[in-house]
């Protein structure tokens, strides 16, 4: 059974540029893929939400609370390290694990 390791990788790659419209093109693109790249599609889809929805309380916040801009920045800084480990993963054929408790898009 082929995986399309490199789609899987592009998905991880993209999402760090242009957040969650990279894993929804291919996860709505890729409906008669492999499994594996459904799969990353859908585990990024859900992370990118998560980090979006974070984002978005955490811009709001600092427009009350001085020094949430510092959170902010790690928060970006951690989805550009998370989505190249896994886009790393992703190229190697591994589970990708993206550190977020619950799915938004269910398998």
């Amino acid at each position: 059974m082929e995986n399309n390791k490199g789609n899987a990788m592009i998905i991880y790659i993209l999402a760090i540029f242009i957040w969650f419209i990279s894993p929804i093109i291919f996860y709505y693109i890729k409906k008669d893929g492999t499994e594996y790249e459904r799969e990353n599609a859908r585990k990024s889809l859900n992370f990118e939400i998560v980090m979006t929805v974070l984002l978005f309380v955490l811009a709001i916040l600092m427009s009350i609370v001085p020094f949430v801009w510092v959170i902010y920045l790690l928060v970006v800084l951690a989805h550009i390290v998370i989505n190249v480990m896994a886009a790393i993963a992703a190229n190697k054929g591994e589970e990708t694990n993206l550190y977020i408790p619950f799915e938004i898009i269910k398998k």
